[in-house]
């Protein structure tokens, strides 16, 4: 994300904080919050702790999605978590497949991690078919892990280990 593109991260979290449970806290739906959330992923991309990507159309007028390494940790872990959303009138094209599917080479083979976890909810049966896909395999369930709409809801976690990973 460079400063530029903060309207246009409005733009789709405004977009798709709507389909969301809960929706994004309303301070999180400005243009100045963006910008200064901006530099904090460029700090974190940085010191190499988080990578924040977004995926934009061909033409780079609008972002379609976004995907996410979190807690990246190295030392005895090498590993991350992976999360990801889309425009819902771009699901079923490709395009999350496509964007995820480079994020786990980039996490691999660049910033040489072991091991990428991700979660999902119970019912997000599109979600737990992308990640089989990438050859995630099912951990199990993670009860009460997420608050959504006053509730603790269980979660399905997945994990994927790199079979090439090597000590550098």
């Amino acid at each position: 994300m460079e400063p530029s593109d903060a309207p246009k991260v409005l733009d789709y979290f405004q977009a798709a904080g709507k389909r969301y449970d809960p929706a994004p806290p309303d301070c999180l739906l400005t243009l100045d919050y963006w910008r200064r959330h901006g530099e904090q992923l460029l700090r974190e991309h940085t010191d190499g702790s988080a990578l924040s990507l977004f995926v934009f159309t061909p033409d780079e007028s609008e972002i379609v999605g976004t995907v996410a390494l979190s807690r990246i940790t190295r030392g005895v872990c090498f590993d991350c978590s992976l999360s990801y959303t889309i425009r819902e009138a771009q699901e079923g094209r490709g395009l999350m497949s496509e964007a995820v599917r480079a994020t786990i080479r980039h996490a691999f083979d660049d910033l040489n991690l072991h091991r990428i976890e991700a979660a999902h909810a119970l019912d997000n049966h599109r979600s737990q078919k992308l990640l089989e896909r990438m050859g995630f395999e099912r951990v199990g369930v993670i009860r009460g892990f997420l608050l959504t709409d006053g509730r603790w809801r269980d979660t399905v976690l997945h994990s994927l280990l790199n079979p090439l990973w090597r000590p550098r």
